[in-house]
């Protein structure tokens, strides 16, 4: 597992339910989804809009919900990754001042 899958599944707590996970290097990593953070209550939201979805289609589930919350799941997984690359290259550069182009 690379450092950046690391800290995205400490952040998503699938590495550790606990509020908080401490890499062998010490670094603490905040676990997002914890109980009561706001990506747990957003998460929340999103289930209980696609359960009710469900009951008015009369379905136990239903596969186009289904599928809209595994894509934004890789949406999300794909944005993060992104923004550790791109968060990296501004460390190498010593550098967080970044401009839109003109």
């Amino acid at each position: 597992m690379t450092t950046k899958e690391l800290i995205y599944e400490a952040l998503n707590g699938q590495l550790s339910e606990a509020s908080e996970f401490v890499s062998e290097s010490g670094m603490v990593i905040r676990n997002e989804f914890a109980k009561n953070k706001r990506c747990d209550m957003l998460y929340e939201e999103v289930y209980n809009a696609k359960q009710s979805l469900c009951e008015r289609l009369n379905e136990e589930e239903n596969p186009e919900a289904e599928q809209i919350v595994a894509n934004m799941e890789v949406i999300m997984r794909t944005v993060a990754m992104k923004m550790f690359d791109y968060g990296f290259e501004c460390a190498k550069m010593n550098t967080m001042d970044i401009h839109k182009a003109s």
